[in-house]
């Protein structure tokens, strides 16, 4: 399995998101081999009001390849 993650920022665009992974898939001949990490930026709390737009991101990323959302764990762990 291959991890390929893509950090967003509140700013970034659905279409961006779709226009990148559409790319991606159509590069990609096996893609039960990849795996696509969505992780929004830090601090977490600007994604308040925003997390309908990480579903959306995840839906988009999911027609195509087995997709995760995970948190900056550095940031958590406060580490540098």
């Amino acid at each position: 399995m291959v991890y390929c993650k893509i950090v967003t920022l509140t700013t970034t665009k659905t279409s961006t998101i779709k226009e990148v992974i559409e790319k991606l898939s159509e590069s990609i001949t096996n893609k039960n081999v990849l795996q696509i990490d969505i992780q929004p930026s830090s601090p977490i709390s600007q994604w308040k009001g925003n997390t309908e737009k990480l579903f959306e991101f995840s839906e988009i990323v999911g027609q195509h390849f087995e997709v995760s959302t995970i948190p900056q764990i550095h940031t958590i762990l406060n580490i540098e």
